[in-house]
C-alpha cells in the first residue's frame, strides 16, 4: 500500500515537470519569434500607438472656428479713400453659442430654449437663465457658457477711411484661456470694390464768393454771399471787425465745405479780397444830446437826494464782431484777432453797417459824512445807435430796451485806459 502511494505521488511529480518543460518550450519559441520581428515593425506599432493617442487628445480638447460660414465675410462699401468695412457679429455669435452649447454637453432642446428666448448674445445677460426652469447641472452649464463668452472677443479694425487694396483684420481673442473651446484666431481681408472718387478743383466753390464790407474805416467788417454755398457754412476771417480800407483780408473755408461723398476737393482753402467802401468815424455833432440821456439813465439809479453825480467821458464805439479765437485759424499766430463769418447771413449788414454804442463814465458819491466813504464810478452803455452823416439817431432809442449801466470796480486811470483803447474819446 505504501508502495502505491509512492508510485503515485512520483507520477505527479513526473506530470507536473512535463508541464512546466511544455510551458517554458512555448515561452522560449515565442520569444524566438518575437525576437525575429524586425525592429522596424516594432518602431511603425510604437508610432500608430503614439498617432491615435494624440489623435484621441486632439479630437477632446480641439478648437472650434467660429469665423465660418457669413462670419467669413467682410463687405465694403463707400468711395475709395472713405469706404467702410461692414461685419455683422451676429453668424459669429451664433456660432459661438452653438460651439459652447456643445462643448459643455448642453441638451440642444435646452439651447434652443436660449435662442428663442432671443438672448443670442448670452454672454451680456446677468442672469442668462432668468426666462426658463432649468436644473442645477444646466444652470452649471450654461453659467460655463457665460464665462467662456465673456472673455472671448470679436474685433475688425480698421473699419473706415478705407481705400481699396487696404488689409483689415478679423481677430478672435479669447483672453489666452486653454480650456476655451473658441479658437483664438486672426483672418486677413483685402478692401476692394469700393466706388471710384471723382476730383474737384476748391475753386468752384470759392468762385462763387463774393464780400461786401460795412462799418467804418478801422473797424470794419466783412459780409460773404455765395449762389452755391449753403447759409450755414461759416468762414473765418483775420482782422475782422478791425479793417481798414486798402487791406487785403483772408477768408478760410471750413473743411467741412469740401466734405462731399465721392468727391475729392484739391487745391487753395482760402480766398482773398481787397477791403473798399467803409467809412470814415469822425467827429459826431450832437454829443450833447446823447450826453442828456446817458445823463437820464444814470440818476434813474443814482438820484440827487442819495449821490452827487459826476459826469467824466463819453465814449464812441463802432459795432465790432472782432473776437479773440487763438485756435480757429493760426496757431502759430495766437494774437491774431479773428472771427467767423456766416454765408448769407442777411442780418449782417443791418447790425453792423455803421452802428454805434456810447458809453458814458460817471463818478457817483453816496451823500454820507464818513470821510472815507469811495467814490463808484458807473458806466452807461447806450446801444443800436446809427451814425447818419455824423449825428447819432439817439432821439429814436428806447432806453428800456438799449440802454444799461455797470458799476466799474477799478480805478479811474485803468477805466478810462480801457475805453479809449477800444473806443473814440467824443466828450
Amino acid at each position: 500500500m505504501s508502495e502505491n502511494k509512492d508510485d503515485i505521488q512520483q507520477d505527479k511529480e513526473e506530470q507536473v515537470k512535463n508541464t512546466k518543460l511544455s510551458e517554458n518550450e512555448t515561452v522560449s519559441k515565442v520569444a524566438s519569434k518575437i525576437h525575429k520581428v524586425p525592429s522596424q515593425t516594432w518602431i511603425g506599432i510604437a508610432l500608430v500607438v503614439v498617432v491615435l493617442v494624440a489623435g484621441t487628445y486632439f479630437y477632446l480638447n480641439r478648437k472650434t472656428s467660429i469665423l465660418t460660414g457669413e462670419a467669413a465675410n467682410v463687405k465694403f462699401s463707400g468711395y475709395d479713400g472713405s469706404g467702410s468695412a461692414i461685419y455683422d457679429t451676429t453668424t459669429a455669435n451664433l456660432n459661438m453659442f452653438h460651439t459652447l452649447a456643445k462643448k459643455v454637453g448642453l441638451d440642444e432642446s435646452v439651447a434652443n430654449k436660449l435662442l428663442e428666448s432671443g438672448d443670442t448674445t448670452l454672454w451680456n445677460s446677468t442672469n442668462p437663465y432668468s426666462s426658463y426652469a432649468y436644473t442645477s447641472d444646466q444652470r452649471d452649464k450654461i453659467i460655463k457658457m457665460v464665462q467662456w463668452a465673456k472673455e472671448t472677443k470679436v474685433d475688425i479694425e480698421p473699419t473706415s477711411h478705407l481705400s481699396n487694396g487696404d488689409k483689415i483684420k478679423v481677430t478672435v481673442d479669447t483672453s489666452n484661456d486653454k480650456n476655451n473651446p473658441i479658437k483664438a484666431e486672426t483672418k486677413t481681408f483685402k478692401v476692394k470694390g469700393l466706388k471710384s472718387v471723382k476730383t474737384k478743383s476748391t475753386n468752384s466753390l470759392l468762385s462763387s464768393i463774393k464780400a461786401d464790407f460795412v462799418g467804418f474805416d478801422g473797424y470794419g467788417a466783412v459780409v460773404l454771399s455765395s449762389n452755391k454755398i449753403k447759409s450755414n457754412t461759416t468762414f473765418t476771417v483775420k482782422r475782422n471787425g478791425s479793417l481798414s480800407n486798402g487791406q487785403t483780408v483772408t477768408v478760410k473755408a471750413p473743411e467741412s465745405l469740401f466734405q462731399e461723398d465721392g468727391v475729392k476737393y484739391v487745391g487753395r482753402r482760402t480766398v482773398k479780397f481787397k477791403v473798399r467802401g467803409l467809412s470814415e468815424f469822425t467827429k459826431i455833432s450832437n454829443v450833447d444830446e446823447v450826453k442828456k440821456v446817458t445823463d437820464s439813465v444814470v440818476k434813474d439809479s443814482y438820484d440827487d437826494d442819495h449821490y452827487t453825480v459826476t459826469f467824466i467821458n463819453l465814449y464812441a464805439f463802432p459795432n465790432s464782431t472782432k473776437t479773440k479765437d487763438d485756435s480757429s485759424y493760426d496757431s502759430s499766430n495766437s494774437a491774431e484777432i479773428t472771427s467767423q463769418v456766416e454765408v448769407n447771413d442777411h442780418t449782417a449788414k443791418k447790425i453792423l453797417n455803421k452802428r454805434v454804442k456810447v458809453i458814458a463814465l460817471y463818478q457817483c458819491q453816496y451823500v454820507d459824512q464818513e470821510e472815507d466813504n469811495k467814490p463808484e464810478y458807473v458806466e452807461v452803455t447806450i446801444s443800436n445807435l446809427k451814425d447818419q452823416n455824423n449825428v447819432l439817431n439817439i432821439d429814436k432809442i428806447n432806453t428800456d430796451d438799449d440802454a444799461s449801466h455797470t458799476s466799474v470796480n477799478k480805478s479811474l486811470t485803468t477805466i478810462q485806459h480801457n475805453l479809449a483803447a477800444d473806443g473814440i474819446k467824443l466828450k
